[in-house]
């Protein structure tokens, strides 16, 4: 089992983080991504896709 640490932010990053943690082959030992960020204009702190997945 080969063990990996993840970084990524955009939606295609969670979708290839889905992809290793459902493969039996790799273990996902940390993830690194962005901090949430204010979005719109009440500026709402927004996670990233990675994050929520994760």
């Amino acid at each position: 089992m080969k063990k990996i640490i993840f970084m990524g932010t955009p939606q295609f990053a969670a979708e290839i983080l889905q992809g290793l943690l459902e493969h039996a082959s790799y273990q996902v030992i940390a993830v690194v991504t962005q901090p949430d960020r204010p979005v719109g204009r009440k500026r709402v702190l927004t996670q990233s896709p990675v994050k929520q997945l994760a």
